[in-house]
């Protein structure tokens, strides 16, 4: 039977929490998550790459709580690219898709005036990103 000593169980686990942490950051960092999950040809393989990984999974929770993604199977995209009206504080404009938006809703979670979809008709100026 093969004994591992304490220095060589330590480095072991160095090994394999470097590797999960490595992963996490790679997809923690990706500012396209939503539109990169959406067009995945297997959602359901990139949320469990990020379970494997201990992330927070903060962006795909994000969509998944705005209703743009279902999550029965799995992350399922969602009319991801369909224009979208939008009310930023008391100003509605519409956003070329609702990846954009999902992004944009993420990045302002903790720093700005958290922006809604509306039923209100949009603009006619044209949309941002």
């Amino acid at each position: 039977m093969l004994k591992l000593s304490m220095v060589n169980l330590s480095i072991l686990l160095l090994f394999l929490l470097k590797d999960a942490w490595l992963g996490c950051a790679t997809v923690e960092s990706n500012m396209n998550l939503c539109e990169n999950e959406c067009r995945s040809g297997n959602p359901r393989a990139h949320k469990k790459l990020c379970i494997e990984s201990n992330c927070l999974l903060t962006s795909l929770e994000h969509c998944a709580t705005l209703y743009f993604y279902r999550a029965r199977f799995g992350f399922m995209c969602h009319r991801m690219s369909d224009p979208v009206c939008v009310l930023n504080g008391t100003e509605i404009i519409r956003m070329n898709s609702r990846c954009a938006l999902c992004q944009k809703m993420h990045r302002q979670r903790e720093t700005g005036p958290i922006i809604i979809e509306t039923d209100q008709p949009c603009p006619t100026h044209p949309p941002r990103n």
